[in-house]
């Protein structure tokens, strides 16, 4: 590095686009000869972002061709072309999984829970349950899919500094949150049992024969604690799985990726799907206590 000669070094990426531009001498001690008017082979290696870093196997020869621009032996070219992108298809697969489990998956599952009452037991659950199950398993692939590209890539993860930092570590909190979500899923404290409702005889003796529900049995404290945490807790990853899939759409197309899907048309999506399944939701509610003061 301290027998770095290149001078007016800059990085620019532009409508998909990366310029390099630099001053480099034309002969050095121990180096091979540039050649001010023909043909040049040149190494070039490209990396995930701007910062000095292994290269993986994003790397190899191109030729160029220099001409004299000043007298005295000074020489000009442009290097054009295209290549592949480095880790174009593990982001893409990275962006696919989030996008089906957080930006379709999760929406549905959390919709079905508040529309529970719509859509009826044991359905609603159901849905919830098995949505939510492919989110996490979607969540374990695509996490172990980052972390092994940034890794083989001698790049540090979770660490600052980077444009992509807050998505990494905003990606760290919400798999550790998810992991938990899901096993406080499984150690849910059960409802109380319902009571059986008298028949025959005995219904029509203790009067009961005619009324339309037994009343509902009390739930335990500790029920009423884990369904409010539960529910605050699902609601918070939909939330970070918002600013996730946006940010990553963002980093996706910084990277001169192809976008699979635009900012606009998933904030259309999220938007009016969740909007319209939590207006459903509360009008339905609405309807039922009015029904329920009519009586």
């Amino acid at each position: 590095e301290n027998q770095q000669t290149l001078r007016d070094v800059t990085v620019e990426q532009a409508d998909g686009e990366t310029v390099l531009t630099f001053t480099k001498r034309l002969r050095e001690a121990d180096e091979i000869d540039i050649n001010p008017d023909g043909p040049n082979t040149f190494l070039w290696a490209v990396g995930s972002s701007n910062t000095f870093g292994y290269h993986g196997s994003t790397r190899g020869l191109s030729q160029l061709t220099l001409q004299t621009c000043v007298d005295g032996g000074s020489a000009m070219g442009i290097m054009e072309g295209t290549i592949a992108l480095p880790d174009e298809r593990e982001w893409r697969s990275h962006g696919i999984m989030a996008f089906t489990g957080w930006g379709v998956l999760t929406p549905i599952a959390i919709a079905s829970s508040w529309c529970r009452d719509i859509i009826g037991a044991p359905t609603w659950f159901k849905i919830h349950m098995l949505f939510n199950t492919l989110t996490f398993i979607l969540s374990i692939a695509l996490f172990a899919l980052a972390v092994h590209t940034y890794s083989r890539n001698g790049q540090q993860h979770f660490q600052g500094g980077l444009p992509s930092s807050s998505h990494q570590r905003m990606g760290l909190a919400m798999f550790i949150l998810v992991c938990l979500q899901v096993l406080g899923g499984f150690a849910r404290p059960h409802l109380p049992p319902a009571p059986k409702a008298p028949d025959g005889a005995d219904a029509a003796e203790n009067g009961t024969a005619n009324e339309e529900e037994a009343e509902k049995p009390q739930k335990s404290k500790v029920r009423i604690a884990w369904e409010f945490l539960h529910k605050l807790s699902g609601e918070a990853l939909l939330g970070c799985s918002m600013f996730q899939i946006y940010k990553g759409l963002q980093l996706y197309e910084a990277r001169g990726y192809p976008v699979f899907i635009s900012t606009t048309a998933y904030w259309a999506w999220v938007g009016s799907f969740l909007g319209v399944a939590f207006l459903v939701a509360i009008g339905h509610k609405f309807l039922a206590k009015k029904k329920d003061g009519e009586k």
